[in-house]
């Protein structure tokens, strides 16, 4: 992570979470379940210059700022 914000490119993650993480939020919302933040099935640990190419379906399409 470090080294990812140490380029000074702005975090493409819309609201601060990838795209699948915006889905698992979205069906614990859409379920109307008390939601314990830390009990979801986030993705995690996918932010870094190594996996960048991967992310690519998973962060914003135009440049956040």
């Amino acid at each position: 992570m470090d080294e990812w914000y140490e380029r000074d490119v702005p975090d493409q993650r819309v609201n601060h979470m990838c795209k699948d993480n915006h889905q698992v939020f979205a069906l614990a919302l859409a379920d109307q379940q008390d939601i314990e933040l830390n009990s979801l099935p986030w993705r995690q640990n996918l932010l870094s210059v190594s996996t960048e190419a991967l992310l690519k379906d998973q962060l914003s399409p135009k440049l956040l700022r």
